[in-house]
């Protein structure tokens, strides 16, 4: 799966980007910045030892951008559910056959 640069939600543009001291400053490997419409993620290096971690992780931030578009605040802040529907969401992404 690739991690694309930019998607729309509601007409709005939300961008991706990396960077490379997400962890080291903030401990996370990606965050949905919902004020400037983007989702960061800390890149593939020694955090991030393979591809599937890093597709996981955008998948995660991903559906918070969609509930916090959907105004599903509960849901967005309900990193269990998000978890789950994002594991389950790229399983069916990866495997899918055309």
């Amino acid at each position: 799966m690739n991690i694309p640069r930019f998607f729309f939600l509601h007409g709005q543009k939300v961008e991706i980007e990396f960077d490379d001291k997400l962890t080291a400053i903030e401990d996370l490997q990606g965050k949905a910045d919902y004020r400037q419409n983007k989702i960061i993620l800390q890149p593939l290096d020694k955090y991030y030892p393979n591809q599937i971690q890093l597709e996981h992780i955008f998948l995660h931030e991903l559906v918070h951008q969609i509930l916090f578009h959907m105004e599903q605040h509960k849901l967005r802040d309900d990193d269990n559910f998000i978890n789950l529907f994002s594991n389950l969401l790229h399983q069916a992404l990866t495997t899918m056959e055309y």
